[in-house]
């Protein structure tokens, strides 16, 4: 097999063992990296390692990383990783398709402490059909910004074919101007969305193909909903 082994007290400030342009085969499983206070950002660190399994986190110290954007995007194959002792606090929202495509059962993030004013969720969880739960009931988003075609919260949950409950009470979207764009698309086990009814989405502009292929959500208490700066809900 193809594993990493690193142990270096000179590590980088950043780590990559991702590609931008093209996908790394070869990587399969890394079982000790040591990941400490100098690793500032991890964004892209997994990207396109479509067949790498399993990642050991066990040792990582997390506290100082800024960026977590893409960290195993398009990691296809990827079934075990331990992200339930990350500290994220210092991320500030920087989730961009974190996981995407992840296939892993578990992703424990119940413990983040995750209060943003900015960055971008999009895509965090996209594409990860196996995960049944995902405990976000601490977390406290309140994500500022101006641009009505922003995508900062899109997709976030798009594809988790297996989720079903979520726990948004923490989430204020009261001052974004921005879009809800296919946020629980295909989320096809999805039954109950607790928080949703206090949404606070008068700013919103985008609402298409939210809830697109959501069979299982048989509730949606909507009604203190505002809607009026809504350009389109196409397909909502």
């Amino acid at each position: 097999t193809r594993t990493v082994y690193i142990d270096d007290s000179t590590m980088p400030t950043a780590l990559s063992f991702g590609k931008s342009s093209t996908y790394n085969h070869s990587l399969l499983t890394v079982e000790y990296l040591n990941v400490d206070t100098n690793i500032t950002r991890l964004d892209m660190c997994f990207y396109r390692c479509p067949n790498l399994q399993r990642v050991n986190t066990s040792n990582w110290n997390t506290s100082n990383v800024t960026n977590f954007a893409r960290f195993c995007d398009e990691c296809n194959s990827l079934v075990e990783i331990d992200v339930s002792h990350f500290n994220v606090s210092k991320a500030n929202g920087s989730f961009y398709k974190m996981f995407n495509g992840v296939k892993a059962e578990v992703l424990d993030v119940s413990k983040w402490n995750v209060d943003t004013t900015d960055g971008s969720l999009n895509g965090m969880f996209s594409s990860c059909p196996n995960v049944k739960k995902l405990d976000l009931s601490n977390w406290k988003v309140k994500i500022v910004h101006t641009t009505g075609t922003d995508t900062c919260i899109a997709n976030m949950f798009n594809g988790c074919s297996s989720l079903e409950y979520l726990d948004l009470s923490g989430f204020d979207f009261s001052e974004m101007n921005a879009a809800m764009t296919s946020m629980f698309k295909n989320c096809s086990s999805l039954r109950e969305i607790k928080g949703i009814e206090n949404f606070n989405v008068s700013k919103i502009k985008d609402f298409s193909f939210m809830f697109q292929n959501c069979p299982s959500l048989t509730k949606l208490d909507l009604s203190n909903w505002s809607t009026d700066s809504a350009t389109t809900m196409q397909s909502m």
